[in-house]
């Protein structure tokens, strides 16, 4: 699936706000392989807007979970790519996450200062200080 585009200026309509907490409790559930078909319809048939980071997100997460390591990296990157999504240093964590699992070592520390870095009060700086910190 190409990369969906994002828009952070245009607000979801109700029915995209149903679809998106209907596939995100299928993720809560671990219904992974569902969720991740659930957020890509719903990416499918609408039009950007400021959720489209969150969606390719959980896509991602749901990857991980599947263990599809390679997948998930690749939608944290777009998510990344997204200039002024509010997911971006969730999926910098995340696409740490799934470089150590890779052991790419040096791509995770770099993704792991640059949250530091342009995320100084995210929630998951202390998360990042420790995941750094095991990867020395």
């Amino acid at each position: 699936m190409p990369a969906p585009s994002y828009d952070g200026s245009v607000s979801p309509g109700l029915e995209y706000l149903r679809r998106y907490q209907t596939a995100l409790n299928t993720y809560n559930s671990k219904q992974y392989e569902e969720a991740q078909r659930l957020f890509s319809a719903l990416l499918a048939g609408s039009n950007a807007n400021d959720m489209t980071d969150n969606c390719v997100y959980w896509m991602g997460e749901a990857a991980m979970q599947r263990g599809l390591t390679g997948e998930a990296i690749a939608l944290f990157s777009n998510v990344i790519e997204y200039r002024g999504a509010d997911k971006v240093d969730d999926a910098l964590l995340s696409r740490a996450s799934a470089y150590t699992r890779e052991g790419n070592t040096a791509q995770a520390r770099s993704d792991l200062d640059r949250l530091l870095r342009d995320f100084p009060g995210s929630e998951h700086t202390g998360m990042a200080r420790q995941m750094l910190r095991a990867l020395r």
